[in-house]
């Protein structure tokens, strides 16, 4: 593993300090569409627990 100094000591460009930022909520976006899809599962979980018609459970499963 390989450490560095931060960006405004070691001289960093403001392009580079960019395209952290830009990363930085790249990354953002993709926890945030992860913790929706995760809800998604777990509503549609128990939706499949909670209902017993089994002509809904294909359509629930897919």
């Amino acid at each position: 593993m390989s450490l560095r100094p931060p960006s405004h000591l070691a001289g960093g460009s403001a392009a580079e300090a960019a395209f952290d930022a830009l990363g930085h909520e790249i990354l953002a976006e993709k926890a945030a569409a992860l913790g929706r899809a995760g809800q998604r599962v777990e509503e549609t979980l128990a939706r499949l627990r909670d209902n017993a018609d089994e002509q809904l459970r294909p359509r629930l499963l897919k």
